[in-house]
C-alpha cells in the first residue's frame, strides 16, 4: 500500500539524503540521515498509480533533503503514464520543482558504485579495478573499471559462467589484459570464494563485498551526495551509460521506418513532427548522462535550389517548363513566356518540393543543375 505520509520526514534542523530503487511494480526508498549516516526510516511498496506517485514527489522530499538517488528504470509506471521513459521525465520534471538535488543512476552502476565504496580502494589515474558480480543462475558479470580525471570509466565488461572463469587459471581473468590494483567479489558463494583464491586470485589483491538489505546504502548516499554537490569529487564515480536503447524513425501510412536503429526493442515511442517549407530536415539525437533524451529538428535551405529560378534564366532561351529532380523529390519552374523570368510553381509547393513528375509530363531535355 502506498503509505505516503508515514514516510514524510518532518525536519528539526537536520538533512536527508535517499535511495528510490524501482523494479516491476515495486518501489523502495530508502532515507538516511546526513549527520549520523544511518537508515532514518525505509519504506517497500506496490505502486497502483503512477500519477500520484509524481504527484507526491513534493510532500515527500522537501528542501532538507540534501540529495535523492533515483533508480527507476526498471519500474512499470502503472496506472497513467504509456511507458517509463515518460514517467521518468514527470519525474524529473517534479524533482526541478521543488529544487531537491537528484540523480538517475542505473541499478548495474548502484551495484558497481557501492562495490567501490565498501572496497576503499585507492587507485590513481590510468589504474584498474576489476568487479565480479555473481548471480543465482551461475553467471558472473566482470566490469573493468578505469580510473580518469573525471571518476572511473567502465573500459571493458564480459558475462560468463561460473565454470568459465576458472577453466583456464593461466590464462587471467578470462583473458582480461591488466594487472587491476584490486579486485572485488560481489555475493560470491563460499564454495566459489575458495576456489577462486586458490586459483586466480592466488596472491592478488581482492576484497569481498555482499549486498544485504541497505547496509552499505548510508555509504553510497554520503559519497554520491558529495559528487552532487562538488562535479569534482569523482573519488567514487563511476561514469554513467546510456540504459536505453533508441530509434529514429519516420512514420509512412502508419508504418514506421527506422532511419538509425540503436538496438530499440520496445514499441514505445515520441512523435515530433519535421519542419514543412524547407527542403530537408536535420535531426539530431542526444542523450544526457541519466539517459533522457533530446531530438532536435533544425530545417535546412539549400541554396542551389533557391537560387534554380536565376540559374535557368541564364541557360534556358526558351522559357519551356522545367522539372528539378532531388533524391525523390521534384520542383517545377514556369514561365509566362519566353521574356519573363523563371518561378517556382506555387500548385507544386513552390520551391519546396512536390512528388515526383506525373506519368504524362515529357522530358525535353536533361541539365545537371544541383551539384554546385
Amino acid at each position: 500500500m502506498e503509505n505516503y505520509f508515514w514516510l514524510s520526514v518532518d525536519n528539526v534542523g537536520e538533512e536527508f539524503m535517499a535511495l528510490v530503487n524501482g523494479k516491476g511494480e515495486k518501489v523502495e526508498i530508502i532515507v538516511v540521515s546526513c549527520k549520523s549516516k544511518t537508515i532514518n526510516r525505509q519504506l517497500s511498496f506496490t505502486i497502483n498509480n503512477s500519477k500520484t506517485f509524481v504527484e507526491k514527489i513534493g510532500f515527500l522530499f522537501k528542501d532538507f533533503f540534501k540529495a535523492v538517488i533515483l533508480n527507476l528504470y526498471d519500474l512499470d509506471p502503472r496506472g497513467y503514464y504509456p511507458n517509463n521513459l515518460e514517467f521518468c521525465e514527470a519525474v524529473r520534471e517534479k524533482f526541478k520543482a521543488v529544487k531537491v538535488p537528484h540523480f538517475f543512476l542505473s541499478a548495474p552502476l548502484v551495484i558497481l558504485s557501492t562495490s567501490l565504496i565498501t572496497a576503499k580502494i585507492y587507485a590513481k589515474n590510468g589504474e584498474k579495478i576489476l568487479i565480479l558480480q555473481f548471480s543465482p543462475t551461475s553467471d558472473v558479470i566482470i566490469s573493468e573499471l578505469t580510473l580518469t580525471k573525471k571518476g572511473y570509466q567502465i573500459s571493458d565488461y564480459r558475462e560468463i559462467s561460473a565454470d568459465d572463469l576458472t577453466a583456464n587459471e593461466n590464462d587471467g581473468i578470462m583473458n582480461f589484459n591488466c594487472n587491476p590494483k584490486g579486485i572485488i567479489l560481489c555475493d560470491a558463494p563460499s564454495s566459489m570464494k575458495q576456489l577462486l583464491k586458490n586459483s586466480i586470485l592466488k596472491n592478488k589483491k581482492f576484497f569481498e563485498f555482499t549486498k544485504k538489505d541497505g547496509q552499505h546504502v548510508p555509504e553510497f548516499l554520503n559519497e554520491w551526495t558529495k559528487w552532487l554537490m562538488n562535479k569534482s569529487f569523482n573519488k567514487y564515480f563511476v561514469i554513467p551509460y546510456c540504459m536505453r536503447n533508441y530509434d529514429v524513425s519516420f512514420s509512412s501510412n502508419g508504418t514506421l521506418h527506422s532511419l538509425l536503429n540503436l538496438n530499440f526493442g520496445t514499441n514505445d515511442y515520441k512523435e515530433v513532427l519535421l519542419q514543412e517549407n524547407c527542403h530537408q530536415n536535420k535531426i539530431t539525437l542526444m542523450v544526457d548522462d541519466e539517459s533522457f533524451p533530446t531530438c532536435k529538428i533544425e530545417p535546412i535551405f539549400l541554396p542551389s535550389i533557391q537560387r534554380l529560378p536565376q540559374k535557368l534564366d541564364g541557360i534556358v532561351k526558351n522559357k519551356f517548363p522545367v522539372v528539378g529532380f532531388f533524391h525523390h523529390t521534384s520542383v517545377i519552374c514556369t514561365a509566362e513566356n519566353d521574356k519573363s523570368n523563371y518561378e517556382f510553381l506555387e500548385a507544386w509547393n513552390g520551391m519546396f518540393f512536390g512528388t515526383l513528375p506525373h506519368p504524362w509530363m515529357k522530358i525535353h531535355e536533361t541539365l545537371s543543375l544541383f551539384n554546385d
